[in-house]
C-alpha cells in the first residue's frame, strides 16, 4: 500500500513539473516595467513570451496591402470621421502604402481649412532636435556627456552633481516646471508659482528668466542618476547649454544647423501666417505657448512636410554620425533614449502644448512612419494610430 502511495505521489510530482515547463497551468513570473521609484541601474526584465504577448516586430504582406490600398484608405477616412479627429495625419508603410489626411480649420474667423502648409505647435517633438544638437556638439568636441551642469551654471547649488548625460536621459532629479491640469491628466500647465510670473506680453528674456529661476530654486527630487523621471526642465536646461557652448542662441543654432540645411523652411519657434489657431484649449495651458516658455523642451512650430524631412535626414545619417544616432536611440533602461521613447525598435514621442496635440512614431529601418498634428485639444493622435494599426493587422504576416 505504501509503495502504491509513493508511486502515486511521484507521478503527481512529475506531472506538475512537466506542466510547469510550458508556462501554462501553473504560475509563471511575469515582470512588469519598473516604476519611476526604482533605480535606473537595475535591469528591466521582460514579460515571458506567451500567446497573449504582443508581437514586437510587425511585418506586413505588402502585396496584399497594395491591392487593398483604396479600401484601407477608406477605412482610415472613416476612422477619422468617426473619432472626430481634426488636423493633419500621415502614415507610410514600406514603399507602397502612403496615407495623408487634412481636416478641420486653421482659424475661427475665416474658417480656412487645415492643409499641408499648416503649422502646429509640436510640443515634445522639440526634444529630439535638442538632443540631436547636444550630440552634434559632442561630436565636435565642444561638449561632453560628463560635463556637469555646474560648469554652465556655477551658482546652481546642485549643478556639480548633475551631468549632461543625466539631462538627456531624464534621470537628473530636477523637478518639472510643467504639471498635469487637475482632472485633466492629458493636458498640462505651468506649476502654479511659475504661472503667476509668466505673461503673454512679457519678453522672451523675461519669461525665460522666470522659468530658469524657478528650476534653480527647487530641491532635487532624488539623487542624480538613481531614478528615471520625465521632466521638461531637463531639456529646457539643455537648450541653455547649447546656447552657451555654440555662442549663439538656441533658436539660431537649430535654424543654422538643422532647419536651413534640411530645407525646413516652415519650422521655427515663433508663430507665422501658416500657424493654426488652437480650438478648445484649456485656458490654464495657453501660457505654455508664451515666448520663452516652451523653448527647447516644447516650443517647436512645424508642419508635416518639414517633420518628414527631419526624420528622413536623421535616419539617413545627414544629421548625426552612426554612433551618435545609435546612442540617441538606445534606451536608458526605461524605454527612453535621448528626446524620444525607444521600444521594440520603434522611436516615438507624443506632444501636448497649450491644446495642440502631436504624435510621431517611426522605425529606424524606415519601414514605417506615423505623424499626426492637431490644433483641437480633444483630439488624440495616439488613439488614432492605434485604430490605424488595428485596421492594418489583417495584413500582418
Amino acid at each position: 500500500m505504501k509503495k502504491t502511495i509513493c508511486l502515486l505521489l511521484c507521478f503527481i510530482l512529475l506531472l506538475a513539473l512537466l506542466c510547469g515547463c510550458d508556462g501554462e497551468g501553473f504560475s509563471a513570473v511575469a515582470s512588469t516595467a519598473p516604476s519611476v521609484t526604482e533605480p535606473v541601474t537595475e535591469p528591466v526584465t521582460t514579460v515571458p513570451a506567451t500567446q497573449d504577448t504582443p508581437k514586437k516586430f510587425r511585418r506586413y504582406d505588402m502585396v496584399a496591402l497594395k491591392q487593398k490600398a483604396e479600401e484601407t484608405y477608406s477605412k482610415f477616412n472613416r476612422i477619422i470621421s468617426d473619432t472626430g479627429y481634426k488636423g493633419n495625419v500621415y502614415m507610410k508603410i514600406g514603399n507602397d502604402f502612403e496615407y495623408l489626411s487634412s481636416t478641420g480649420s486653421s482659424d475661427a474667423v475665416g474658417h480656412t481649412g487645415n492643409s499641408l502648409n499648416t503649422c502646429f505647435y509640436a510640443g515634445s517633438v522639440t526634444k529630439q532636435f535638442t538632443a540631436a544638437a547636444v550630440l552634434l556638439l559632442i561630436e565636435e568636441e565642444k561638449l561632453s556627456l560628463d560635463d556637469s551642469l555646474g560648469k554652465f551654471f556655477p551658482k546652481y547649488k546642485a549643478g556639480k552633481d548633475v551631468t549632461v548625460e543625466q539631462l538627456l536621459h531624464m534621470n537628473s532629479g530636477i523637478k518639472n516646471y510643467v504639471v498635469p491640469i487637475e482632472f485633466r491628466s492629458d493636458d498640462f500647465r505651468l506649476v502654479p508659482e511659475l504661472d503667476e510670473m509668466i505673461e503673454k506680453d512679457n519678453s522672451f528674456k523675461k519669461n525665460k528668466r522666470a522659468v530658469l529661476d524657478w528650476i534653480f530654486s527647487q530641491e532635487l527630487s532624488f539623487e542624480p542618476g538613481k531614478y528615471f523621471d520625465y521632466s521638461d526642465s531637463n531639456y529646457y536646461l539643455l537648450g541653455e547649454i547649447i546656447a552657451k557652448v555654440s555662442k549663439m542662441s538656441y533658436y539660431e543654432f537649430i535654424n543654422e544647423r538643422f532647419f536651413k540645411p534640411l530645407g525646413m523652411g516652415s519650422s521655427g519657434f515663433t508663430a507665422n501666417d501658416h500657424t493654426a489657431e488652437c480650438f478648445d484649449g484649456e485656458e490654464q495651458s495657453t501660457k505654455l505657448r508664451c515666448d520663452g516658455v516652451g523653448y527647447s523642451s516644447a516650443g517647436l512650430i512645424t508642419n508635416v512636410s518639414d517633420t518628414l524631412k527631419w526624420v528622413d535626414a536623421l535616419l539617413g545619417g545627414e544629421v548625426l554620425s552612426e554612433d551618435s544616432l545609435e546612442y540617441m536611440f538606445t534606451s536608458n533602461g526605461y524605454d527612453y533614449g535621448c528626446g524620444v521613447y525607444v521600444k521594440d525598435k520603434v522611436i516615438s514621442v507624443t506632444g501636448n502644448c497649450g491644446g495642440y496635440r502631436s504624435a510621431l512614431k517611426y522605425r529606424a529601418d524606415r519601414s514605417e512612419i506615423y505623424l499626426a498634428y492637431s490644433n483641437y485639444s480633444y483630439c488624440d493622435p495616439t488613439y488614432l494610430h492605434w485604430m490605424f494599426k488595428k485596421t492594418l493587422s489583417r495584413f500582418e504576416r
